[in-house]
């Protein structure tokens, strides 16, 4: 009998497959289907895009005398496929369900042990990216690494498992602290529904930690309630205050540390998001579009927060908020950033133009009205006012298109002459624009935005000619 391996591919692919008689597979997605099948079939599935539902791979078992490990990519004949593994018994009955061809058999789910292994691999693969995903969201500067490592992956994923396996919080035994903290949901109607329960929350969580029954009638339960009393509305902020300055619950605070993380705190804020988020679809609507307010009352809290909302909720949470916020340029509202600041600068440089004109038109304007005080004859009066005004007005409508218009000119210009006279260049740009006025001082604004020409004198005759280089 020929060697056996074992692969896995999409069902799309498998119907391609079926129709066309082979299909091509890396080589680095084969296995030998031997004794160590199980461990073979994990490290396959290490190497694949993760699905959302099992019924979207298919195992396939075929055999081949070829050497897989000599190419890269893999051809299967449709002759050497022998068996089609389904996930799961699920799996097996959304693919039959389909549209399959009736010839075809589909084997018992025989791999359906390794299911929860397979999404931990995956979960694994994405928990990290969904932390980075949320922490870009809210615009958090530094990197997760440190606190994700404090915290701990297992200890993220083992709260989860029990959350999976419907083990609640107070059914835990011997766990974590973070184990007690993703497991744990609020049942306790007594507890205030507004911020401030989710901090009896926490004592709650703390509690089942140290495998109480409850937090209530401790020091901490009756500091909540005394706030509570007080002033039931209280924000983040002020309860995070409060929390902090008394010295009645230290004890309290100094055993919910847990590897230098405020827990007392972190629980809190995490409840309270998680609460949120499961009542809102849209990350717009939820309480993380207030996340300055957020970042400012939790501080470093408030990102370890994140990061346990990040875990619990998973990258399918949050990827439509994260695609958005990283601007992706194969989505119609991409923005050109570089683009845009090379604008922005280019609008900042004629605004500076227009203000050195507007300067010189109240410098000429000031002279007009000393020489009309020295030649009050109308006729002469009249004759002043055209002579200063036009051609200020004239340069102080140029706009960006003119200017670099005006540019062209001057570059062509010098660039076949050598150097030239101000009002020679002046007078080339009239003649090709049609432009009425356009004066000396006209020539140099528009020359202290070209910084390959250089102005000098010839004889007290300012011209203009490229610069030279070294």
């Amino acid at each position: 009998m020929n060697p056996r391996y074992i692969t896995a591919i999409l069902r799309d692919q498998f119907n391609l497959f079926f129709r066309y008689g082979f299909t091509d597979i890396p080589s680095v997605l084969t296995f030998k289907a031997d004794g160590e099948i199980d461990k073979s079939i994990l490290e396959l599935f290490s190497k694949l895009t993760p699905f959302y539902d099992e019924s979207h791979y298919i195992l396939l078992e075929f055999e081949t005398t070829n050497n897989l490990s000599q190419e890269p990519i893999f051809r299967i004949e449709i002759q050497d496929l022998v068996k089609i593994y389904p996930l799961s018994k699920l799996a097996s009955a959304t693919i039959k369900q389909s549209r399959i061809d009736s010839r075809i058999k589909i084997e018992e789910p025989k791999f359906e042990h390794l299911l929860f292994d397979i999404e931990l691999i995956f979960r694994k693969k994405n928990l990290f990216r969904s932390v980075k995903a949320l922490w870009k969201i809210c615009d958090i500067d530094s990197e997760p690494d440190e606190l994700f490592n404090i915290i701990g992956i297992d200890n993220i994923l083992t709260g989860i498992e029990f959350r999976k396996k419907g083990i609640k919080a107070n059914m835990i035994r011997e766990g974590n602290y973070w184990n007690y903290l993703i497991a744990y949901d609020s049942y306790n109607l007594n507890f205030p529904s507004s911020t401030l329960g989710h901090f009896y929350d926490a004592g709650e969580v703390f509690a089942y930690f140290n495998n109480q029954e409850t937090f209530v009638g401790s020091k901490y339960y009756n500091f909540l309630e005394t706030l509570n009393s007080k002033n039931p509305n209280l924000n983040l902020k002020e309860i995070i205050n409060e929390l902090e300055d008394a010295d009645e619950i230290s004890s309290y605070k100094n055993k919910a540390n847990v590897n230098e993380l405020k827990a007392y705190l972190i629980a809190p804020i995490f409840l309270m998001l998680k609460e949120d988020l499961r009542k809102e679809s849209e990350l717009s609507k939820t309480k993380l579009i207030k996340k300055d307010y957020l970042l400012k009352a939790g501080g470093e809290s408030f990102k370890a927060a994140l990061i346990l909302l990040a875990a619990f909720f998973g990258f399918d949470k949050f990827y439509d908020a994260y695609y958005d916020k990283l601007n992706l340029q194969f989505f119609k509202s991409y923005s050109n950033k570089t683009q845009k600041k090379k604008e922005e600068i280019e609008e900042k440089k004629i605004e500076e133009i227009k203000l050195e004109l507007t300067s010189e038109k109240v410098e000429l304007e000031e002279k007009k009205r000393e020489e009309i005080k020295s030649e009050p004859t109308p006729e002469k009066v009249e004759e002043k006012i055209s002579v200063v005004s036009e051609p200020v007005e004239e340069l102080f409508k140029m706009e960006a298109t003119g200017l670099k218009v005006y540019q062209d000119i001057i570059l062509t210009t010098l660039k076949s002459k050598g150097d030239c006279k101000l009002t020679d260049l002046a007078n080339e740009i009239k003649s090709q624009t049609g432009k009425k006025t356009f004066t000396k001082q006209s020539v140099k604004n528009v020359l202290k935005e070209m910084k390959d020409i250089e102005l000098f004198k010839d004889k007290q005759t300012e011209k203009a000619k490229m610069k030279t280089t070294a």
